[in-house]
């Protein structure tokens, strides 16, 4: 029903955060350059489970606020957000709303 609702497949949410086991950590940091953000984050589980978790991102370039959602896959989590111009003020928010323990730093 939940599927049929949202048009979404949630078969990986309920194998991790009900069916699975132990819960994510999450550490790692954002390293703003010149005109991009790199993302070096790795997710591991306590136990059996793998866990699939967002990491939000918010930066301003210039006047303007940018805002991205990261969707991280367990294991090594590596890439780059490419900015117009130097990025400035940038911030990881949201991780208080993921079961776990989160470490992610900004350079």
């Amino acid at each position: 029903m939940l599927e049929k609702v949202t048009g979404k497949d949630w078969k990986t949410f309920f194998d991790e955060w009900v069916y699975g086991q132990g819960y994510p950590e999450i550490e790692g940091a954002l390293h703003p350059h010149e005109r991009a953000i790199a993302v070096d984050v790795v997710v591991k589980g306590t136990a059996e489970t793998d866990f699939h978790v967002p990491l939000e991102v918010t930066w301003k370039e210039g006047s303007t606020t940018k805002k991205l959602r990261i969707p991280l896959a367990p294991g090594s989590n590596r890439l780059e957000i490419p900015c117009s111009a130097k990025p400035e003020a940038v911030s990881v928010s949201g991780l208080e709303r993921v079961l776990g323990r989160h470490s992610v730093a900004v350079d």
